[in-house]
């Protein structure tokens, strides 16, 4: 999404984003290609190898009103709104090693702050990026999963039919259990 710069800022990006779907569907669009399904997990997922001074500095501190006086406040803010409205936050951000909340780690702080995972953009090898995508899937699946318990289950125990008929436990032609959502995908 244009900011008007030419610099990272993905934690503001993603707000404009969804700020401008809620506008389109406060509308009454049905347009597709602007609004989204009702049912619809939202995903936002920043990347950046850029520090969180962008985002914080060219955006967030622009209005304190609504985001806070402090750099920590703002990145308390930023991730308010997402959580606030569901929407699961990952990344591939650089990661400066700091306690989050820090201005710098601003969108590793965003994204951990909502319960999501980051991959650190600058140090990630092939396989990490791999094997940190294939858990962003999982857990997105997961939270948008139709069928969720109640109670959690003993995992050994879950069978799934379709039409009365048994489908296999398994990742690539079945179902699993997601035990961080409590769900079947």
């Amino acid at each position: 999404f244009d900011l008007g710069s030419s610099s990272e800022e993905p934690v503001a990006a993603g707000v404009r984003v969804i700020e401008e779907l809620e506008r389109y569907a406060a509308m009454g669009s049905t347009d597709p290609e602007r609004t989204l399904r009702p049912d619809a997990q939202v995903v936002a997922f920043f990347v950046t190898d850029e520090p969180g001074s962008n985002d914080d500095g060219r955006f967030f501190s622009n209005d304190t009103a609504r985001w806070g006086s402090t750099p920590e406040a703002r990145i308390a803010g930023a991730t308010e709104f997402f959580t606030s409205r569901d929407v699961l936050t990952f990344g591939m951000v650089r990661d400066y090693g700091n306690t989050c909340p820090a201005q710098q780690d601003f969108p590793k702080c965003t994204i951990l702050g909502g319960g999501g995972a980051f991959i650190p953009i600058t140090t990630a090898t092939d396989d990490e990026v791999r094997i940190a995508m294939d858990r962003i899937v999982e857990a997105v699946a997961g939270a948008a999963s139709r069928y969720v318990f109640t109670q959690v289950p003993i995992s050994a125990t879950i069978r799934a039919s379709v039409d009365g008929r048994d489908v296999p436990r398994s990742r690539s032609d079945g179902f699993d259990y997601d035990g961080a959502a409590n769900s079947i995908v």
